[in-house]
């Protein structure tokens, strides 16, 4: 879909959105997001066409400074803090 202002995916294509999928790009393996422990959103650490990682973006862009690992990612749901 398209990308909406606010950083999410906008636009219905009839896919199922997984609760954990990158606003960005949609990727939701375990592995590879994190969730923004201030707004509730998940992100991933790929570039597309970006200059930076989709998280780093949104952190950048937001001034948020905290994400929380998957629960279902290899350590675990883990915070860390920028």
């Amino acid at each position: 879909g398209a990308f909406a202002a606010n950083g999410g995916v906008g636009g219905s294509s009839g896919e199922t959105k997984h609760e954990c999928a990158c606003a960005y790009c949609g990727i939701y393996d375990p592995a590879c997001v994190v969730k923004d422990t201030k707004d509730g959103k998940w992100f991933c650490n790929a570039r597309g066409s970006a200059p930076g990682s989709h998280i780093v973006m949104h952190l950048v862009r937001t001034r948020h400074k905290e994400v929380v690992l998957h629960k279902e990612s290899p350590l675990g749901d883990q915070p860390l803090e920028c």
